[in-house]
């Protein structure tokens, strides 16, 4: 009874640890497909908001990814007068920022600011 009990952990964990590499190595891939492909034809069939709920979804699951990637995404905005989009900048860090040592935490919280601020251009 103990040995079936070990194989079926042993066995769980096998299956876990081969989606979660499954999972990291193939998730763009079947992103890029879901938004080019997938979306269009449930937002055909089915209406607008089920294809909202599915990007939704479709959100969380790419934060995980990227919180397994440990990668940040963000959007620089204008850095002169005649850039007219933001800029996306993906960083990717060595360790997550949990097991980064709390001296390099503080220190980059009181260098760094957080501004959220966005413009709107109206073309006519």
């Amino acid at each position: 009874m103990f040995l079936l009990l070990a194989g079926v952990v042993l066995a769980g964990a096998a299956i876990g640890v081969a989606a979660t590499i499954l999972f990291k190595k193939y998730w763009p891939k079947f992103q890029e497909w879901l938004n080019n492909y997938a979306l269009d034809v449930v937002e055909r069939k089915l209406g607008y908001n089920a294809r909202k709920t599915i990007e939704r979804a479709e959100s969380y699951v790419t934060r995980l990814h990227d919180k397994l990637e440990h990668r940040t995404t963000v959007y620089v905005g204008r850095q002169s007068v005649l850039d007219t989009h933001f800029h996306k900048v993906t960083f990717k860090s060595a360790a997550p920022l949990y097991s980064q040592e709390t001296e390099v935490q503080n220190a980059f919280n009181e260098q760094n600011t957080d501004a959220r601020a966005f413009e709107y251009k109206l073309e006519f």
